[in-house]
């Protein structure tokens, strides 16, 4: 949807930027497999994604011996917009 801002009801901004309320949602990680000294850029690719500075990703391993801890907390990276189904992420455990 189109969305526009006033500050006094009349005069409307018309730059027709867009909004989306809904999550953003992963499809699928390439690789599918990761180095474990930290090197590996993750490609996400799904839908929902927007163009923001705050963009993040956890990082989470389905098995327990080789679970994703960096410095004694979840692994929390910034990812990187690259477009609307898109975002670059790395692992740095």
């Amino acid at each position: 949807m189109k969305v526009e801002f006033t500050v006094n009801g009349k005069d409307w901004t018309n730059d027709g930027k867009t909004f989306g309320f809904f999550d953003p949602y992963i499809l699928r990680a390439e690789p599918a497999l990761v180095s474990i000294d930290g090197t590996t850029k993750i490609r996400l690719k799904g839908f929902g994604f927007v163009n923001t500075t705050s963009a993040k990703s956890l990082i989470r391993s389905s098995y327990s011996n080789l679970a994703l801890v960096c410095q004694g907390n979840p692994c929390i990276r910034d990812a990187t917009f690259i477009d609307k189904h898109t975002l670059l992420t790395t692992v740095n455990p």
